[in-house]
């Protein structure tokens, strides 16, 4: 079982939701070198541990000459920390910046000493150290953004499919892939692991 840092950045909402276990499920657009890329059937010796997807170009329809994808984010097993943003108390400790609750020292006894020289820390610098919120990834799976069910949106945080649309579209159409494009995505299924 590896642990990688949260593979993005999420909304104080969205790291509530994943705190609460109400959020067990993220979507993420696969970066394809062009649009004529299709999924292929995945072989059946690849097991639920190889984060390869086989893509094939429409060039060979047939998938003669398959590309592995690696799934970016790990596989099935995978523990992923949450990342948030830290601050200093009045008192010199380092808490959360969400809730205000302290941070466990390095040692897990005590709180944590205010260790940088700003007053607050963004969630994308925040050590492995400072983690309290983890995450084990039940299931990865590869398919078209548009495929989401009603069910799927509310593992996403608890939207319906048409809010779900408007979320995607202001997080990822100035990044190429706004809803209508109708993009391949890693769907990660998770619970919490502590």
């Amino acid at each position: 079982m590896r642990t990688l840092f949260s593979p993005f950045f999420e909304s104080e909402l969205h790291r509530q939701a994943n705190r609460d276990g109400r959020k067990t499920m993220t979507r993420r657009a696969i970066k394809l070198p062009d649009k004529s890329w299709i999924l292929g059937k995945r072989p059946t010796s690849w097991g639920p541990q190889d984060d390869m997807w086989p893509f094939y170009t429409m060039v060979d329809p047939v998938g003669t000459y398959p590309t592995g994808i690696r799934s970016p984010y790990g596989c099935p097993g995978t523990v992923w920390y949450m990342r948030e943003p830290l601050r200093q108390s009045m008192n010199g400790m380092t808490i959360y910046a969400d809730d205000n609750v302290g941070v466990s020292g390095r040692t897990g006894k005590g709180l944590a000493l205010w260790p940088w020289k700003s007053l607050s820390l963004s969630s994308g610098f925040m050590p492995r150290w400072a983690a309290r919120t983890f995450l084990l990834v039940t299931d990865v799976r590869v398919e078209r953004l548009q495929d989401l069910t009603a069910d799927d949106a509310m593992a996403e945080g608890g939207y319906g499919r048409g809010e779900f649309w408007t979320v995607w579209n202001s997080n990822n159409t100035k990044r190429g892939f706004p809803w209508e494009s109708n993009p391949w995505v890693w769907v990660y299924s998770y619970r919490l692991a502590r």
